[in-house]
């Protein structure tokens, strides 16, 4: 048998067979090798939100990727509106409530790109993962970067298209996508 060989760093990427030859992802590295094949990935997709730092105007939190860490996170104010509602609600100034949402693509003409529309989520409309700096970016959506003295994001513009190509490689398969925010 064949040792491993790297034939690419990304950190996404579709299992193909061929007679003699395998691509496996393992890790962040795509894996070359002459095993026999085994049937590709077919679970959804889930992307967990923890939010760990609650400020006065502002939520960050992790967000992970199956069960792997992708990046920090950035939301307006935790109102806590899964339990009193959306009474609380303000208007670009709240984060969503706590639970688990389907997303998809938004193909967005504006910007002519492709976004993760956080579907049925409830007293908002709209409701997108996407790049942004801070609170003021938000009016709502979940904001992914790396996270600088619980202030600000950096690394949004890197970090998003990252995440798009995850995400749309699963849209692409027709996986479920799941989002829980916690």
């Amino acid at each position: 048998m064949r040792p491993f060989v790297i034939i690419s760093t990304s950190v996404w990427a579709t299992t193909k067979h061929t007679a003699n030859t395998t691509c496996v992802l393992f890790g962040q590295y795509l894996l070359h090798t002459h095993i026999s094949c085994t049937t590709p990935r077919t679970k959804p997709m889930k992307i967990t939100v923890t939010r760990t730092t609650f400020l006065e105007d502002r939520t960050i939190g992790k967000m992970y990727v199956n069960g792997e860490y992708f990046c920090d996170t950035l939301e307006d104010k935790d109102r806590h509106l899964e339990t009193c509602g959306c009474k609380e609600k303000v208007y670009g100034k709240t984060a969503i409530p706590r639970g688990t949402y389907v997303a998809k693509p938004y193909w967005w003409q504006k910007h002519k790109n492709w976004y993760i529309w956080i579907q049925n989520v409830p007293c908002f409309q709209g409701i997108l993962i996407h790049g942004g700096f801070n609170e003021k970016d938000s009016l709502g959506c979940v904001l992914i970067g790396t996270a600088v003295a619980n202030k600000a994001l950096t690394n949004t513009a890197k970090t998003g298209l990252e995440f798009r190509r995850l995400f749309m490689a699963a849209a692409n398969k027709k996986e479920t996508i799941t989002i829980e925010i916690k």
